[in-house]
């Protein structure tokens, strides 16, 4: 629901990525992630992170790549919340709402649409900030030197 629920930025690219007609622009002094077109979730320090008495590899707050998927998997701001837009958004033709991912029925969730009955059930995409149950993040595996990036269908180097 492009252009209702979210701003249509015409690339799913720079959800993530600095758009290309700014490269190189820094977003970490408007609050965004380094390297990245997100910003920081207003939760960074308020993760409960998965832990285990065999886990070698403690894990005290989400690195950078990984507050780059919760930006939009724990439910905390908008899909579109983006630091950088691209050349010619004009915010003054943006009729979008803004929804955030949470599994709440109501008009500021995607799950007002997404909610098992009318679509897809929107729950499973969103994680929230309880990370206890989910897999160890911001740390490496052993033999994984590179992530997919989801969008783009490519790698990415993790050193």
């Amino acid at each position: 629901m492009s252009g209702v629920a979210f701003s249509d930025y015409g690339t799913s690219c720079v959800y993530c990525h600095i758009p290309p007609e700014q490269e190189g622009a820094d977003s970490t002094p408007f609050g965004g992630i380094e390297g990245w077109n997100r910003f920081t979730p207003a939760t960074e320090h308020s993760y409960d992170l998965y832990n285990s008495r065999t886990l070698d590899n403690k894990v005290h707050t989400p690195s950078p790549i990984s507050l780059l998927c919760l930006s939009c998997h724990d439910g905390t701001m908008a899909v579109d919340m983006t630091v950088f837009r691209p050349n010619g958004w004009r915010s003054s033709e943006d009729a979008a709402m803004h929804l955030r991912i949470n599994g709440d029925n109501n008009m500021m969730s995607c799950a007002k649409c997404h909610n098992g009955r009318i679509a897809h059930n929107i729950a499973i995409k969103h994680i929230g900030t309880d990370l206890t149950n989910d897999h160890p993040i911001s740390m490496r595996y052993a033999g994984l030197s590179t992530l997919i990036c989801p969008m783009a269908h490519t790698a990415l180097t993790t050193a």
